[in-house]
């Protein structure tokens, strides 16, 4: 791509990842012409819309968004629905691989019929890890493949898990299909040789992927993600040592997001802390639920207006991930002039000793120093608010939008 301008581009997406961010990016940039998903909620489910919401499957109703406009959308409802359906019957994790395959696997054949058919012109196709084979594999050649891995490669971060499964044996429920992960496993490592460019949230995703091949590194790109600016100007959050630390964490509890160590820290400060985490618990044991509810405020998946007051009146924000992408949720706290506490692998923009504070993954201790470091200096609570709310510009949508489009008008 020698100019966007000149470009026009597909993107194939299933779910809502990112409140459809890439979509959105391509149509203000003028270069978006056709957004394929599996679900966008257009008002016209008809009688479905009266069923009971069990499992809060309703939250299809909110795959929708005003920045799009309805004529350059393609969506494959009937699809979104039997694959959200199939993904609540398999709460326990139990066939999520098989299932996810067989999503992308028809949204990839409705698509290439649909393009063939229609004779849609379009230069390059955007596409998501593990979710664009089929259409890759045709393609290759003929358009520009643009492949957004969006976490660690799936090997690299089993590896990492299974390194916290022997740690904490007690804290997750189900199985996985072993056949369809390692389908799921070679059909990422195809994407990846098949890639004319692979978009990398952040260096942690981008080592991951080099480490698959050296020469990888000719066509990774890192471009950080960005969120829609939802307050217009934070004020710098005080803390002066008086009264607990108000500490959040946002995002579904499990070995993935570091929570174990967030238990082990909050029964280390006691009353000297107030550990909140939202996020959905479902697949934790009843045995760690309990023993979470005695230590920490553990509220539960919220809708978005809800998570707005916890990054309100929280006063840091803690994410110890074991694996990531570049987690969306650092973005949102920075937005609300959270300092952060995050490792590596959690992927965020931060940097140590300015907007907060680096820790290794996979260490309580970590978690631990970090937080004594605030309690004993609270001045550094506001000061690293202050940097925070400073570089919260460089983590808005409009940021991102920039920096993917300096990435393809390089291309």
């Amino acid at each position: 791509m020698s100019k966007i301008n000149d470009d026009k581009i597909v993107v194939v997406q299933v779910g809502a990842r990112m409140h459809y961010a890439v979509p959105i990016i391509f149509e203000k940039l003028g270069v978006l012409n056709l957004f394929i998903t599996d679900f966008y909620y257009k008002g016209n489910l008809g009688f479905l819309e009266y069923f009971p919401d069990f499992f809060n499957w309703k939250r299809l109703f909110t795959r929708v968004n005003s920045n799009l406009p309805e004529a350059k959308i393609y969506s494959i409802n009937l699809i979104g629905i039997i694959y959200r359906v199939r993904i609540i019957m398999a709460r326990k994790r139990l066939n999520n691989y098989k299932i996810f395959l067989w999503a992308a696997k028809c949204i990839n054949r409705i698509t290439l019929r649909r393009l063939k058919n229609h004779n849609i012109d379009f230069s390059a196709i955007y596409m998501f890890n593990s979710a664009g084979l089929e259409l890759m594999e045709y393609y290759s050649g003929k358009k520009k493949l643009i492949l957004e891995q969006c976490i660690a490669i799936h090997f690299l971060e089993l590896e990492l898990l299974r390194n916290e499964r022997d740690k904490f044996k007690e804290w997750e429920n189900g199985k996985n299909d072993s056949k369809s992960m390692l389908e799921f496993i070679e059909r990422e490592q195809e994407e990846l040789a098949l890639a004319d460019i692979i978009i990398c949230p952040s260096e942690f995703v981008e080592e991951s992927v080099i480490s698959l091949n050296p020469i990888y590194r000719e066509k990774t790109r890192v471009v950080p993600y960005g969120v829609s600016m939802s307050v217009i100007k934070s004020k710098p959050k005080i803390f002066c040592g008086t009264r607990p630390l108000k500490i959040l964490t946002v995002g579904a509890v499990g070995l993935r997001k570091g929570s174990p160590y967030i238990l082990e820290a909050a029964k280390h400060f006691g009353c000297k802390v107030e550990f909140t985490i939202v996020g959905d618990y479902s697949l934790i044991s009843s045995d760690i639920v309990s023993e979470l509810f005695t230590h920490l405020t553990l509220v539960g998946q919220v809708n978005r207006d809800r998570v707005q007051e916890f990054y309100e009146s929280a006063d840091v924000f803690l994410l110890p991930s074991i694996c990531e992408g570049s987690a969306t949720v650092t973005y949102e706290a920075m937005q609300y002039g959270l300092p952060l506490i995050v490792t590596p692998n959690t992927g965020s923009v931060v940097r140590d000793g300015v907007e907060g504070i680096i820790i290794e993954a996979g260490s309580s201790s970590g978690v631990i120093n970090a937080i004594h470091m605030l309690l004993n200096s609270p001045d550094l609570v506001n000061e690293y608010s202050s940097k925070v709310i400073d570089r919260a510009n460089y983590a808005s949508l409009d940021s991102y939008c920039k920096r993917l489009a300096e990435v393809l008008i390089e291309e």
